[in-house]
């Protein structure tokens, strides 16, 4: 096996802690370091990567360096525009967060407020199904609709060149992995927050967004407090520290709802800003089961909850909604009970099972335990793996083809954007 130089960029991997697409760069960078020299292009000093991956900072001029020598380079985002010419190697980006969907659910902002951020996440489509060599999806579900974009995309040349072969090695399903080793049991989490070894902790481990369904979690919760004390809800963070970000408003919303349903937070409990990457391993290891609400939208049926994997890292049972691809088969594999979205009910009835029945949480938590081999990062990053093994250097005929793709989306790009939309009928 040849060793490649691989360049991932992680710009929102910084020394306060870091979001699923930067635990996600991160697991794929260290698994790919065991056999290829691997370099991390941060937006902050993280302070803690493992030791075989270099670590260079976003803008500057050795991580512009790195990028422009590497053999391989793999970004969430697009490379931007200056450095796509002079790219010496293959060009993979992460498709496994379709956020477009996330702003179809935002209601928070009018039509003509969300329709930038729309255009952007329709750009980077474009651009990565266009220039890239490869790019990542999550699960089939994804790689269904980029597959449809590719194809609905491409003109009939283009479509006529593909085959099975070329098709199935562009669009790799890459789901996100875990660490080898379970979280450490540190137990600190639980002291902080006061629990008892009775207790039973449910954890929610991501952002409040739009796309979720927390009111109907924190009302079961409630419920089932109400029934069994022991029954605790924990918010692993919920604010990402920008009073500007659109989705902040759920935070609000969810203080306010748990300071007038839960005033003496016997029940409900929240951090108010994202926690360290240490602090989360620490707060999976202290809870007894994880908790995930989500509503019945296209953002739900294209999704990869991150969280689910953080489940089987720290084999927690987890009780949540259908719907999505992973509650569904966890729910198949005997480590999920499900109910649907807003069943209050349901989900009051599912935490009571859990929080009853330590039987069944001993049982849910072994089919986790099973099932975790299928979630290594060993396991996710093999399709990548395999497709850096088979590469080999764009000549320049290919790299010329890869800015003649890209300039079609950047002027269709263009007009969406600034040009006014086409008046209605009648409104002339």
């Amino acid at each position: 096996m040849e060793r490649r130089s691989v360049v991932v960029t992680a710009p929102d991997v910084t020394e306060s802690g870091y979001s699923g697409m930067g635990l996600r760069h991160v697991g794929l960078a260290t698994t790919l370091a065991e056999h290829h020299d691997v370099t991390v292009l941060v937006g902050g000093d993280p302070g803690n990567l493992d030791r075989r991956v270099n670590v260079s900072f976003m803008n500057s001029e050795p991580g512009a360096r790195a990028l422009l020598a590497a053999d391989v380079v793999i970004s969430a985002n697009a490379v931007r525009a200056r450095y796509l010419p002079r790219l010496r190697g293959r060009l993979m980006l992460d498709l496994y967060d379709p956020s477009y969907f996330e702003w179809l659910t935002l209601d928070t902002t009018t039509a003509a407020g969300r329709r930038p951020w729309m255009a952007r996440q329709i750009h980077a489509w474009r651009v990565a199904l266009t220039t890239a060599d490869a790019v990542f999806c999550a699960n089939e579900r994804q790689r269904d609709l980029y597959l449809g974009m590719l194809l609905g995309g491409s003109t009939t040349r283009r479509q006529l060149s593909f085959d099975e072969g070329s098709l199935r090695a562009r669009i790799l399903v890459v789901p996100n992995g875990m660490p080898a080793e379970p979280p450490p049991a540190l137990e600190g989490a639980r002291n902080r927050l006061g629990f008892s070894p009775d207790d039973v902790v449910f954890l929610w481990g991501g952002g409040v967004w739009d796309w979720l369904d927390w009111r109907t979690v924190v009302e079961a919760a409630i419920a089932a407090h109400a029934q069994n004390e022991s029954v605790k809800l924990v918010f692993l963070g919920l604010s990402r520290g920008s009073v500007d970000d659109p989705h902040a408003t759920r935070t609000r919303e969810l203080v306010s709802f748990v300071e007038s349903c839960d005033p003496t937070s016997q029940c409900v409990h929240y951090n108010e800003q994202w926690v360290s990457p240490a602090e989360r391993a620490d707060y999976l290891a202290a809870a007894n089961a994880a908790v995930l609400g989500q509503y019945n939208t296209l953002e739900t049926r294209f999704s990869f909850r991150t969280r689910f994997v953080d489940c089987a890292w720290a084999s927690l049972p987890i009780v949540t909604m259908n719907n999505d691809a992973l509650s569904e088969k966890a729910a198949n594999e005997g480590w999920a009970l499900l109910s649907a979205p807003g069943d209050v009910q349901g989900m009051t009835r599912n935490m009571l099972a859990v929080a009853n029945d330590r039987d069944l949480q001993m049982r849910m938590a072994s089919a986790v335990a099973a099932a975790r081999g299928q979630y290594s990062w060993a396991h996710a990053a093999a399709p990548v793996s395999e497709a850096i093994n088979a590469l080999t250097l764009p000549t320049t005929r290919q790299r010329i083809d890869r800015m003649r793709q890209y300039a079609p989306s950047v002027m269709r790009t263009a007009v969406e954007r600034y040009l006014p939309a086409r008046p209605r009928s009648g409104q002339i």
